[in-house]
């Protein structure tokens, strides 16, 4: 049998099955736009051609780009989903893609032929179980696993950028970029603390200045309301003695007590 996309011992049928599942998932996520497993394949042989194509350029002529923002620009040109679909194209054979078209063993008469493919499959599954038995059938179901499933699980390894020095340097430079905006972040924090322990010190001198002016105009309103205070009672006095006399240059002109009483009355409180 032949080797197809999927991985050694993954044929047309497995392919097929395979593209069907992820056509039952969309429609149990609500998509409703009606696909078959050939829009599918043909979906995922158009992704690995951009996403291939983006790599091919990085290994050529991208190798020679400076400029950051060019080498992305060129990059999501030739493949938009680029950044996507990194991890998935460069992780682990357990979660590599079924479907690649740049795959050693790949067809291209795979994806156009299916049906052809899922007839024949079913004709050669059919011959094996009466020539060969119950045993041959259990190892002929073996061989339709995917390989990420039937290999043992490694553990994950971080990517390795290695091969394509101009995406490291972006890799780098968008890590630079997002530290030097952490600490830009940090810095204005910084200042806004600052600011407002300022702010609160200033508040506090100010509300200290208040404390001291309104203890100043009690003091002052005080001293005025002693000063009135005192030249009253001078006033006062001295209206007395102004009186007191008066009525003394009356006795001496030899004028009635009566008189005088009637002319000059002593008031009680200067009595």
């Amino acid at each position: 049998m032949t080797d197809t996309a999927g991985g050694e011992g993954q044929t047309g049928e497995t392919k097929t099955a395979l593209a069907q599942q992820i056509v039952h998932l969309i429609s149990i996520k609500g998509i409703k736009t009606a696909r078959t497993a050939k829009d599918v394949m043909s979906k995922i042989a158009s992704l690995e051609s951009t996403f291939r194509a983006a790599v091919d350029w990085l290994s050529a002529t991208g190798q020679g780009v400076e400029d950051e923002t060019t080498l992305r620009a060129n990059i999501l040109e030739r493949c938009p989903e680029y950044y996507e679909l990194f991890d998935t194209m460069h992780s682990r054979i357990s979660t590599r893609a079924q479907l690649l078209n740049t795959d050693q063993h790949f067809r291209k008469d795979d994806t156009e032929s299916d049906d052809c493919s899922s007839s024949d499959e079913s004709a050669t599954d059919t011959n094996e179980v009466s020539s060969h038995g119950v045993s041959n059938s259990a190892a002929k179901r073996s061989t339709s696993i995917p390989i990420s499933i039937a290999q043992p699980q490694t553990k994950p390894k971080k990517n390795d950028l290695s091969g394509h020095p101009a995406l490291f340097r972006l890799k780098q430079a968008q890590l630079d970029q997002q530290r030097d905006i952490q600490l830009a972040e940090l810095d204005v924090r910084k200042k806004e603390l600052g600011l407002r322990e300022k702010e609160f010190l200033a508040r506090q001198q100010q509300l200290k200045n208040e404390d001291i002016l309104a203890a100043a105009r009690i003091g002052e309103a005080n001293a005025q309301a002693t000063k009135l205070r005192e030249e009253a009672e001078h006033w006062s006095q001295q209206r007395k003695i102004a009186l007191l006399r008066e009525r003394k240059q009356l006795l001496d002109e030899v004028i009635s007590s009566d008189e005088i009483d009637l002319l000059l009355p002593l008031r009680p409180q200067l009595e």
